[in-house]
This record gives C-alpha cells, structure tokens and sequence, in this order.
C-alpha cells in the first residue's frame, strides 16, 4: 500500500463522480440525464480503479486494476459521444444497433488489454518503475494502442465536422450548447494526434 495524496483526490473524484450520478439518474426525465448520469459513472469507476492501482505496490496487481479500469476507459468516448447527441437533439441516428456497433470496437479493446501478457499488441512492455518512493507502470504502447489513436481521432474528426441541422427555434440555444459540447470532445483526441505517429512510453495512463 503507497497512499498518496494524488491518490486520495482521485478516489474522492470517484466518490464526487457517484454522488453526481447517482442524483442525475433519480432526477431524470429525459434520455440526455440519462446519459449523463452513465458518463459520471464511467467516470467514477476509472477514477477508482486508477485511485486503486496507485495505492498498490505489486506490478500484478496493479495490471489488474488496469485492466478493470479499461471497460470505463473506452467506454467513455461513445458515452459522450451519446450525450452530447442527446443533449443538442441530434440523436436521430442513435438506434440500438448503431450503438452496439460503436460498442464492438471499445469491446475490442478491453479483450486485448486483458489478454494483453500473451501477444503484446497493446502494451510492448509493462514495467514497474520506482519515483521517490512510490512504485508506478511504465507502459509501452504497442500497434494496436497507436492504430486505435489513429482511428478514433479519424471518426472523432469527421463526426464533428458533420453538419448538424437545427431543430425548431425554440431549441436552437440547446443546439448551439450542443456544438460546444462537441467541440469539447474533440479537444482530448486532438492533444493526442503527434502520439498516432510515434511510439512513445506512455508512463501510468
């Protein structure tokens, strides 16, 4: 066990992220509410799991609590890409196999990550490290880990640059709330374009 002050702020941030949730998904009468409330969720349950392998000192175990954390990790993309669908009344493209279908590649994901120690194609090379005290998962990404940069910034990009047409006057402050929404998606996937095209060590997350 390493406690750690950045380790207790980001399970309070797990703790504050249920709380929220939990009080969006009670209060919600609409589909948007909803969505949020399972984008707080996501947000909590990697928040605990990266709160947790930073508590723990053995490299397995802390494997572990990576691997968990992953079904959050990819899931938050499609969630907020949900959300803000939702939110800004774009969501006519949303059926349930459409989403399934942006489920398949995350899915993807967590298989190779947990399956990871016996092929490599995610992580090269999980190695622990040592920093004042404190014990932390050097990782290095392997092909899938940069194609996934590359294809999710592609589709991130051409989803936002679609048009989106507006609903009746009276929604029209909630669709321009929407586009700020998205271009706040964007944001994240574009700090990591240099990553698509190098392989570099990727450190705890």
């Amino acid at each position: 066990m390493q406690l750690s002050l950045l380790s207790v702020l980001i399970l309070t941030t797990a703790l504050l992220c249920t709380i929220l949730g939990g009080h969006a998904w009670r209060h919600s009468n609409k589909s948007s509410a909803r969505a949020l409330a399972c984008l707080l969720f996501a947000s909590a349950w990697w928040s605990f799991w990266y709160g947790i392998e930073l508590l723990l000192a053995d490299s397995t175990l802390q494997y572990v609590a990576l691997v968990l954390s992953y079904p959050a990790i990819v899931a938050l993309p499609v969630i907020w890409l949900i959300f803000t669908s939702r939110y800004s009344g774009t969501d006519g493209w949303l059926t349930r196999n459409r989403i399934l279908l942006l489920s398949a590649f995350p899915a993807l994901t967590v298989l190779l990550v947990a399956t990871d120690p016996w092929h490599g194609l995610y992580y090269q090379s999980v190695e622990t490290v040592e920093d004042a005290g404190f014990y932390f998962q050097n990782l290095t990404g392997g092909p899938f880990l940069a194609g996934k940069r590359g294809l999710f910034l592609f589709l991130v990009c051409v989803w936002s640059s679609a048009y989106f047409p507006p609903d009746a006057a009276g929604f029209r402050q909630q669709q321009i709330a929407g586009h700020f929404f998205h271009v706040g998606r964007v944001g994240p996937f574009c700090c990591q374009f240099p990553l698509c095209f190098r392989n570099p060590s990727l450190g705890v997350h």
